[in-house]
């Protein structure tokens, strides 16, 4: 399995970025936001035409803001293995801009903005998806429960990330 990062912009602003992605597999960016820097194509082609093993990951910021976007569509729909794009569930756009062999990762984070979340799952009932809830607190917990019921989704995860300040929170529910 390879993951290639792909940029570092994103227009979000979840809570605890640096620190969701420093112990899950997510999307995440740079800290200085006004920096656009990219992977260069011509390093991900090299890069997908010489790992021949399987499953890529593909992430980064907001990896649907990556200049050669439409290009490197492209290129990951006519790629053998599995595809899996990892994206904020706000960030998922039309329909169209998503690789037709791609495997979605929707990072859920907290708060969630119901109007976008559901607009989302209206999205992903046409995609291959799992959605992946970072709960910070037990409310976080229930309220990510509640949002998978309500939408009807069952292909999801609930995943535990420490901020730094729930420390009790992993005494009682994780360790």
């Amino acid at each position: 399995e390879l993951t290639i990062y792909i940029n570092g912009y994103c227009n979000r602003d979840c809570s605890y970025c640096s620190a969701y992605a420093q112990q899950v597999k997510c999307c995440s960016k740079h800290l200085n936001t006004s920096v656009k820097e990219e992977l260069p194509l011509s390093t991900i082609r090299d890069l997908l035409s010489s790992y021949t093993n399987g499953k890529i990951n593909i992430a980064g910021g907001n990896i649907f803001l990556y200049s050669e976007w439409e290009l490197l569509k492209n290129i990951l729909e006519s790629y053998v293995h599995p595809v899996s794009l990892w994206v904020q569930y706000e960030n998922l756009p039309e329909l169209n801009q998503i690789p037709k062999n791609a495997h979605l990762h929707i990072i859920v984070t907290f708060p969630v903005e119901e109007q976008k979340f559901e607009q989302t799952i209206e999205k992903l009932k046409k995609l291959s998806y799992q959605l992946q809830f970072l709960i910070t607190s037990e409310a976080e917990y229930e309220k990510a429960e509640a949002f998978a019921a309500k939408s009807g989704v069952s292909n999801h995860v609930i995943m535990p990330v420490f901020n730094g300040n729930n420390e009790d929170f992993f005494k009682e529910n994780v360790f």
